[in-house]
């Protein structure tokens, strides 16, 4: 019987030159038995600029002076895997500092700030939270800042427009806060009302 080992890609330098990059910009490292993901995210990378392998795409990498090419090769490797109303624990946590913030000075306005935000659905959470905190309760709406080393990540959640693959029940959480903005080939799309009180860099 064949091992689980053996049935792994070997790492090549192209890939340790890749994850290397990766560590450097983000911090995130890819495990050994994880190397094989490093050639199918950037699958669609190497079709974008006409190149075979990875050692193509790292000797090209050495070679740019823009940067664009570590950007691309950035966004492709990220995880970016979020949803709305992922981690009710953190959440919570963050509405605590808020109301200790609120009673510790009177009138000031809270501010956020959420690293690693992704497309934006967990600020985009945390703007919904608090918005219906406020109309129920009163008080000031907290400033959130989003930010990402990914900026095809920022746009998106700059645009704040998501689809809805099953429109018929999208999150319980998120209904009041979703405007429709038509069909497309993803499903519906809608916006929270909310994303008025995120700001994403």
């Amino acid at each position: 019987m064949i091992g689980a080992d053996r049935l792994q890609p070997k790492q090549t330098a192209a890939m340790a030159v890749l994850a290397g990059l990766l560590e450097a910009r983000t911090g995130q490292r890819i495990a050994a038995n994880r190397t094989w993901r490093i050639e199918t995210a950037l699958k669609p990378v190497l079709r974008a600029r006409g190149l075979g392998t990875l050692d193509d795409l790292v000797a090209e990498l050495l070679k740019d002076q823009t940067g664009s090419i570590s950007d691309a090769v950035i966004d492709a490797l990220l995880n970016q895997e979020t949803s709305f109303f992922r981690d009710a624990g953190a959440l919570e946590a963050v509405a605590a500092a808020v109301d200790a913030i609120g009673e510790a000075a009177p009138g000031r306005r809270p501010r956020i700030w959420s690293a690693a935000c992704s497309v934006g659905q967990e600020p985009l959470s945390l703007a919904m939270l608090f918005a219906e905190r406020t109309l129920n309760h009163g008080g000031l709406e907290p400033e959130i800042l989003a930010t990402d080393v990914s900026e095809a990540a920022i746009l998106r959640a700059r645009r704040a427009l998501f689809a809805i693959r099953n429109p018929a029940r999208p999150a319980r959480a998120a209904h009041d806060y979703l405007v429709r903005r038509g069909w497309s080939r993803m499903g519906r799309q809608a916006r929270p009302r909310a994303a008025r009180n995120l700001s994403a860099a």
